[in-house]
């Protein structure tokens, strides 16, 4: 299997179980369809291509919307980075369940804490293997108020500012994926700081 149609196959996994876990949080639903914000392929460290996920995966949550693009640096490395976007955060879950679903083996997961948009904010880690393979994942689910690493404080944040009659979408997934042998957490961290300005994040 190619690298590209393993990627394709982990976004399509996600995008599976975000439809098969939509939960409960009574979000006001903002106006339009859900849109990606428009991340640029010349970041300063970063040259990007943009590849196409497909009209079937696409068709998992029609009201959602797919950003994916492929990152190399000066240096070689490679990192695949996906953005999912949806009205609201219901359709969101932690990203286990993609991986899991798709053969993969939660070897570890962790914290990181970072400076992102000038503020030191918490996303998430993690490392997966599947036989001889490993991988590792930064993400972060957030909303224009809120940054979280996908568990259940998200949803709780989410459905306290809903209460309060405050928007909480459109809500995003953002995941850097790399393998191995293409780059590390460092990169990853430097593609997320330079991405984070076009996110939408304003809490």
């Amino acid at each position: 299997m190619s690298t590209l149609t393993r990627r394709i196959s982990l976004i399509a996994a996600l995008a599976t179980v975000a439809l098969a876990l939509m939960a409960f949080v009574p979000a006001a639903k903002p106006k339009g369809a859900a849109v990606s914000p428009p991340v640029p392929l010349d970041l300063p460290s970063w040259q990007g291509k943009a590849y196409d996920l497909g009209d079937e995966v696409r068709a998992v949550i029609p009201e959602a919307d797919f950003l994916t693009h492929e990152y190399r640096n000066s240096e070689g490395m490679l990192l695949d980075f996906a953005i999912l976007t949806t009205p609201s955060p219901n359709e969101l879950h932690d990203p286990s369940f993609c991986f899991q679903s798709q053969g993969w083996t939660i070897a570890s997961t962790a914290a990181k804490t970072m400076t992102l948009g000038g503020k030191e904010r918490t996303v998430g880690w993690c490392r997966i293997e599947s036989g001889e393979t490993g991988a590792e994942s930064l993400y972060a689910f957030v909303t224009p108020s809120i940054v979280s690493t996908g568990d259940w404080r998200f949803h709780f944040e989410a459905l306290r500012q809903a209460f309060l009659g405050r928007p909480t979408g459109p809500a995003r997934f953002i995941r850097i994926l790399w393998y191995d042998d293409s780059a590390d957490l460092a990169a990853a961290q430097s593609l997320l700081q330079e991405t984070w300005p076009y996110l939408g994040v304003d809490g």
